[in-house]
């Protein structure tokens, strides 16, 4: 028969084991991962939070708008470097914040004879220097694809790009092996098919001199002029024009915004960036708008976008519409992680005035 202490010592010995066995089950019941791992970011590794059977063209994707003009030197007695720049984050930024789709215009700096990306006669970062980027992100982030429009810029006088150069750069991503050539058509490929290819980029370029084009990527289809280029105050009918674009569309077109703007006629009088902020309003009202129409968000298929890593909330917006589709695994959790990062107001609305002043 036991005595008094052997009981109460079986007990608590028991009241140990049962909370362990409570703790393990609540480890268990909230392990966020196959393997025990935590979920997948919801910006560097989204593509993975889409089911296979989900049709690549049905997604909603960031694009970057000269992708490359960073820090972009301005040749001397031409445009000041801030008109210039259209990102401030590297490409590997810029692909960690979500973006999947680039713009990359190619001219050759006389100063160091290297490719460069360019925005009119300013020079960016090196070509090699974008490809080593994408190499190193997708080395890291397996099954992310990536588009990119490539471009021999002949707006540039001073200096042209050599095609040779270009494709003797792109052996850093290992064509071969990992491009898409036009046998490919990625618009009616599932994302399982295309995880199952094993490629992990798609390229346009001029069939003259490029080996890989795949002439199914789908970049900006809404740049007009009349619309994007000129004053400050002209966003909200650059914005209006954009939805129109869509509203009209048929259900079969897929349609990727051209949100940047330009100064055109008055050129070097207002930067990307300061359109960038000033357009927030605008953005975060057409984003809802499209966001709440059945029509709008089936057409939708991303959007190209001036300073994509200012702050989450371009690309999250952009991301956050594929939830609206319902292509999301799990979109509760993917919705609360994404909009975990926001930070709204993400500019000072109230400062548009100041920005009109600047300008």
């Amino acid at each position: 028969m036991f005595s008094r202490f052997s009981r109460k010592a079986l007990f608590l010995l028991c009241l140990v084991m049962i909370c362990s066995v409570a703790l393990f089950g609540f480890v268990a019941c909230n392990d966020n991962g196959d393997d025990g791992g935590a979920l997948p970011d919801p910006y560097a590794d989204w593509m993975s939070w889409i089911p296979d059977d989900v049709m690549y063209r049905d997604l909603s994707l960031p694009l970057t708008h000269n992708s490359g003009c960073i820090d972009v030197w301005a040749l001397k007695g031409r445009f000041p470097q801030e008109v210039l720049n259209c990102q401030q984050g590297t490409i590997y930024d810029q692909l960690m914040y979500g973006v999947r789709s680039f713009d990359l215009r190619m001219t050759t700096d006389e100063r160091t004879g290297k490719i460069v990306c360019s925005h009119g006669t300013g020079y960016g970062i090196p070509l090699e220097e974008v490809f080593a980027d994408m190499a190193r992100f997708t080395a890291e982030h397996e099954g992310e694809f990536i588009t990119m429009w490539v471009k021999l810029y002949d707006s540039n006088p001073y200096s042209r790009a050599k095609a040779e150069v270009v494709k003797e750069t792109f052996e850093i991503l290992e064509p071969e092996k990992y491009f898409m050539d036009d046998s490919y058509n990625i618009n009616e490929m599932t994302m399982g098919e295309i995880r199952a290819s094993g490629k992990r980029y798609a390229v346009r370029c001029d069939e003259s001199w490029c080996d890989y084009v795949n002439t199914t990527c789908i970049f900006p289809r809404t740049y007009n002029g009349e619309y994007n280029s000129g004053a400050l105050e002209k966003g909200e009918a650059c914005y209006d024009y954009m939805w129109d674009c869509l509203k009209n569309a048929d259900e079969n077109e897929r349609i990727r915004l051209s949100l940047q703007r330009g100064a055109g006629g008055i050129v070097g009088d207002v930067t990307p960036f300061q359109f960038m902020k000033y357009d927030r309003e605008y953005f975060l009202e057409l984003m809802e708008k499209i966001a709440s129409d059945e029509h709008a968000l089936k057409v939708c298929a991303g959007a190209s976008i001036d300073f994509a890593t200012y702050d989450y909330v371009q690309c999250g917006k952009v991301l956050e519409l594929n939830v609206h589709k319902g292509v999301v695994k799990d979109p509760d959790t993917y919705l609360k992680l994404l909009q975990e990062r926001y930070s709204l107001p993400p500019v000072d609305l109230d400062g548009r005035d100041e920005a009109l002043k600047e300008a």
